[in-house]
């Protein structure tokens, strides 16, 4: 997490850009008060630069939209740019739960890790971005799956585990000339669900460190993914904490760092569990101390104080 020491006030230059980051690594020990929100501004390689727009997170001049995804085959860009190879992939969220979607090849379990999926299924590799959003939109139409998942989804994953014969359901639902072709160029004919399952059994399930994986630096991974590209697997995100029962979700910074799955914080505090959608922090400002406010209670602080 990124904290600035930038002012919103009259003469904001006259303040510093200084950005600290600051490790939600788990057993991370957050003693922090939200104040007012506002737009969070801009950060360039010079620091971070604030805005006095009262708009959250993001003002119109500050709120960017990346046009690549919001692409269906035709190019919304002035000049494609999207020419080396794309995954395609189904994202699987406990307890059954599938998204499809697209990303560049090497970036393929990071996505995964970044979106806070438990599992992945590598579904087939193509030669440049455009034709994967199309076969993408293809899949999303043709199976009735989506290729976006909500926040509120994700949070109620938290404490389920994850129902795998609905992912051989879901991949029988999926056109196997499209989706089902691997980047070795085979293909499998999963015209009915035994074919798939029996396609399914002959994958490897690969376990990733979703700690060890985010921690790589982007050209380190981008490398090793070059070097040794994914093979067809069902990938396993093991995200090194377990949640037993349903957190709550809250909007606070103070307690103690569970972990960390796509977006979503796990906290400890008080003898609750409590979830934060880490993009409803941004343009808070903050102060150092806990929070004093009232904070709705989990199950599990109401056993702790019988």
């Amino acid at each position: 997490m990124y904290i600035t020491h930038a002012e919103t006030q009259a003469n904001p230059s006259d303040s510093s850009n200084e950005v600290e980051f600051l490790s939600l690594a788990p057993g991370t020990e957050l003693a922090y008060t939200l104040g007012q929100r506002h737009c969070a501004g801009v950060i360039t390689d010079e620091g971070h630069y604030p805005c006095t727009d009262t708009s959250a997170p993001y003002c119109r001049e500050h709120n960017s939209t990346w046009v690549c995804a919001k692409c269906t085959g035709t190019c919304l860009k002035d000049e494609m740019d999207c020419y080396e190879p794309h995954a395609i992939y189904l994202a699987v969220f406990a307890p059954d739960t599938h998204k499809v979607g697209v990303t560049k090849h090497w970036r393929l379990t990071r996505r995964l890790a970044e979106q806070g999926a438990d599992y992945g299924i590598h579904l087939q590799t193509v030669s440049n971005g455009r034709i994967a959003r199309e076969r993408e939109a293809a899949i999303v139409a043709a199976a009735s799956i989506t290729d976006r998942i909500r926040v509120a989804t994700k949070q109620t994953s938290l404490y389920q585990d994850v129902d795998k014969s609905a992912i051989a359901t879901r991949l029988a639902d999926i056109d196997a000339q499209s989706a089902i072709e691997l980047n070795a160029g085979s293909e499998a004919e999963a015209e009915t669900e035994t074919e798939t399952n029996r396609y399914i059994e002959t994958l490897p399930e690969i376990d990733l460190s979703v700690s060890e994986l985010m921690t790589n630096t982007a050209e380190e991974h981008q490398t090793a993914m070059r070097q040794n590209p994914d093979p067809p697997a069902i990938y396993r995100l093991r995200y090194a904490f377990e949640v037993t029962d349903r957190p709550v979700s809250e909007t606070v910074i103070t307690g103690t760092v569970r972990g960390i799955k796509g977006r979503l914080m796990i906290l400890d505090y008080a003898g609750s569990t409590y979830t934060v959608d880490l993009r409803d922090l941004v343009g808070h400002r903050i102060n150092a101390g806990a929070t004093t406010r009232n904070l709705q209670a989990s199950l599990d602080a109401w056993e702790w104080s019988l």
